[in-house]
């Protein structure tokens, strides 16, 4: 699930994610983490049935 739930937010928000990338004070390592971790949090929104429903599990 949580592949699957990453490749549809990017997607989804392509263009928001490379206006953000492209900013001066974005730093690669440390704020694609951050980044990263933030767009995994919506995962939390899905209930554990959704989830295995959708993508398997997780």
């Amino acid at each position: 699930f949580s592949n699957w739930y990453l490749r549809q937010l990017t997607s989804e928000l392509a263009d928001d994610l490379d206006e953000l990338r492209s900013a001066s004070d974005f730093h690669a390592g440390e704020s694609l983490a951050v980044l990263v971790h933030a767009l995994r949090q919506g995962e939390r929104v899905f209930e554990r049935r959704e989830r295995e429903r959708i993508g398997g599990g997780g």
